[in-house]
């Protein structure tokens, strides 16, 4: 009788604990602005810092960075891994970018590369931003591949292997972006 009712305490005990820590889990909503209009914001004045150059970065042997998503041990607990971005991790290129980059000339070089980026109205400004951060994110960070450049009073940006230029100012920001990077780009606006 004793030891059934030590069971029964520890079953209930387990319990308990179990339920009060996926309480303590769980993520608390972010408030929300009821005055705000949809499609509409206050600019922010925002100001990059400077990375850092990536040290001994080479386009021919630089080998992608592993990706590790998940930690080593039992305390583990899937999330969405949502974090703070170190400044000098946002754009990774490695020693296949050449590959992508050709890839990209090509795709844009066909018939019906006008279907591969579209710019609305809208977002042109926030295109040309865009543009502007990872040029100079670009030039800091991987200083053997990128530099600027200026010709006739227009800023560009050039890349060093390949000896092309893109101006940054342009009325197609994304698609000189998306040739400087490995990555593809999507720009999403409310609204």
């Amino acid at each position: 009788m004793l030891g059934f009712l030590l069971i029964c305490f520890l079953i209930i005990g387990s319990l308990i604990y179990f339920v009060q820590s996926v309480k303590r889990r769980k993520l608390k909503k972010a408030p929300v602005d009821n005055k705000k209009l949809f499609g509409k914001w206050t600019p922010i004045s925002f100001e990059a810092p400077r990375p850092v150059p990536y040290p001994d970065w080479s386009v021919e042997t630089t080998r992608p960075l592993p990706y590790r998503p998940f930690k080593y041990g039992p305390d583990y607990f899937v999330t969405m891994g949502i974090k703070r971005l170190d400044w000098n991790d946002w754009i990774e290129l490695d020693n296949e970018w050449t590959k992508y980059h050709n890839t990209k000339l090509a795709r844009l070089s066909e018939d019906r590369s006008s279907r591969l980026y579209k710019i609305a109205p809208e977002a042109q400004d926030a295109a040309l931003e865009t543009m502007e951060l990872l040029s100079e994110y670009l030039v800091y960070r991987y200083p053997s591949l990128f530099e600027y450049q200026y010709n006739n009073e227009q800023k560009q940006i050039r890349i060093k292997t390949t000896g092309e230029t893109y101006p940054i100012y342009s009325d197609d920001p994304l698609k000189y972006a998306s040739l400087l990077i490995q990555d593809d780009l999507a720009l999403m606006m409310e609204g």
